[in-house]
């Protein structure tokens, strides 16, 4: 192997002019920025550039304001993205969310925290009406047993025009067997009133009763044809 000496070692012309071949020129320039994303002499791109393409300064973000204005920091409301540009301070503090109870409240009419319900009905028991369809959970309010009681007879009470507790009802006869029609689909279970009676009784002859002389007996019709000559 031949040993090089770089100290002393001169290139020849044409390992120079391949070597500077591989170079960009001083004044070289880059591709377009908007076609194959690297550098040109076109300004205000990602790099400010000056009109031969140099970069003069550095892009800066715009960077926004925080904001000073308390009313701007939002809790209640409908969810939205914002459209204000400035940014709220690491120490902001939100106002109240009015729409929330307070951590320390209390309710009206309701039982404080931690309070025994034990023993305690629920309200949807409660109920202002009494029917068929009422159940063992269901509670009457007074009014409402009171209105079913007054329609009922107390324990202790007495009937006019009918029998007492206790009345000895042989030898009754029911009201519903009583009629006050007398025909041929009457039913010995069936009792006719006075009325009814005397009015089908007038409609027949006595038992022991005779025929006025508008019609003639049967000698009377004999006597009277043995005066004729037959017709033969």
């Amino acid at each position: 192997m031949k040993t090089v000496n770089l100290n002393t070692y001169y290139y020849k012309k044409s390992e120079i002019d391949d070597l500077l071949s591989r170079k960009a020129n001083l004044t070289h320039m880059h591709g377009n920025i908007t076609n194959d994303g690297f550098i040109s002499n076109q300004a205000s791109k990602n790099v400010v550039t000056d009109a031969n393409g140099k970069i003069t300064t550095e892009a800066k973000p715009t960077i926004p304001a925080a904001n000073t204005t308390a009313t701007n920091i939002k809790m209640n409301g409908t969810q939205s993205a914002g459209s204000l540009a400035s940014f709220a301070k690491a120490d902001h503090v939100h106002p109240v969310d009015t729409s929330r109870a307070a951590a320390s409240h209390t309710h009206s009419n309701y039982l404080t925290s931690h309070q025994d319900i034990s023993g305690k009905e629920n309200i949807s028991n409660k109920t202002t009406a009494i029917s068929s369809s009422s159940t063992d959970t269901q509670y009457p309010s007074a009014k409402a047993t009171y209105t079913e009681l007054s329609k009922k007879a107390n324990s202790s009470h007495t009937h006019s025009n009918y029998l007492t507790s206790h009345q000895d009802i042989s030898g009754k006869e029911d009201v519903s067997n009583k009629t006050t029609t007398i025909s041929s689909s009457s039913t010995d279970t069936q009792y006719p009133s006075a009325k009814a009676t005397y009015t089908e009784l007038s409609k027949k002859a006595n038992s022991s009763h005779t025929h006025d002389d508008r019609y003639y007996t049967e000698t009377e019709i004999n006597n009277k044809l043995n005066s004729y000559l037959t017709t033969s």
